[in-house]
Order: structure tokens, then sequence, then C-alpha cells
């Protein structure tokens, strides 16, 4: 419970009190466990939106199985933590609890963010390129992309080239230049 490298809390399905909170979870909200032990979770502003504080609550109230559902956390310091949620029902005693399971994906999602912006970037530069753009196979040469810049000075369409080789669309004026363009 307390090695963990995930949050881990244990609330009462009733009123929502926390009964344990490993050490992860403190570190993540900010809260000690002595500020959440025996309070309920209602006590501090932990959801990003009240969306999903409503489909938290609504799937614990129904006792719904969590596996790797996407909840933003609100830490004590009003950052907002990307946490990917799994739950277990089980009874202490006749209390019916729930075990709350989250693993930090919030730098896995800024980085992704990051990349795609990145990629759109890199596509856009592609795309309105005034020089001719073509992405092939090195392996055998197939054509997979190009831009609209070789399509206007190729005279080409999209479907007369993709999937085909420079060889089979005369495009090497002499092969032994495509072996050359292999080395480099």
């Amino acid at each position: 419970f307390n090695a963990s490298p995930d949050s881990i809390s244990i609330t009462t399905v009733s009123e929502g009190r926390f009964l344990e909170v490993n050490g992860e979870y403190t570190r993540i909200t900010g809260y000690s466990r002595e500020e959440l032990i025996n309070h309920r979770v209602s006590e501090f502003n932990l959801w990003a939106n009240d969306d999903e504080r409503r489909r938290m609550t609504e799937n614990i109230n129904n006792h719904v199985r969590m596996r790797n559902e996407e909840f933003r956390l609100r830490t004590r310091s009003e950052e907002l933590r990307t946490m990917l949620v799994s739950s277990e029902y089980f009874q202490i005693g006749d209390q019916p609890c729930v075990l709350i399971v989250g693993t930090d994906i919030t730098e896995y999602k800024r980085t992704e963010k990051a990349l795609n912006q990145s990629e759109e970037q890199l596509a856009k530069v592609f795309r309105l390129s005034p020089q001719q753009i073509i992405i092939t196979r090195v392996a055998d040469g197939k054509i997979i992309d190009f831009n609209e810049s070789f399509l206007r000075i190729s005279g080409y369409s999209r479907d007369e080239v993709i999937g085909h080789t420079k060889i089979e669309k005369n495009f090497w004026a002499r092969p032994a230049d495509r072996e050359k363009m292999l080395r480099i």
C-alpha cells in the first residue's frame, strides 16, 4: 500500500470519508494524511470540474468498477493533474468501502499534446512547402505521401501515384540516381 508508486485511497461509499491514503496520494494532492483521514472527500476541492465529480460520485454510489478511467484532479496548490483511475469495492466490517488507485499521467498527457502540436506544424510545412516533397519507403521505394507542390508540378493525381514506385512512374531519369540517393 505505502510502497505503491500509484496514489491509493480508501473511502466509505456512503459518506465518502477517507479511511486511509498512501504517501503518493498525499504527495500528489498536497494534503497530509492527518488532514484527510476521517474527513469527507467533498471537504476538499479535488475535482477539476463538476462533471467529473458527478461521474465519480455516481460510479461510487452505484458500485461501478472503474478501470483506467481518466479524471482531472485539483491539488491543494490548484494545479491540475490528470489521473488514470481504477476502483474496487469491499467491506470493512459492515461498512461498504471503495479502494481507488490513481496513476498520474499528467506528464504523459503534456508530452502527447506537445508531440501532436509538433506533428501538426510539420504537416503544415509539408503541405504548404513550395518545394516538391515525396515520402517513400526505403525498402521498396513505394510512394507513401507527397505534397500539393508535387501534384501541381507533376500533373499526376493522388490515386495515380500512391502505392507506386518512382521507378514505375519514371521519376528517375537514371535509376542509378535512386541508388545514390539511398546511400545519403
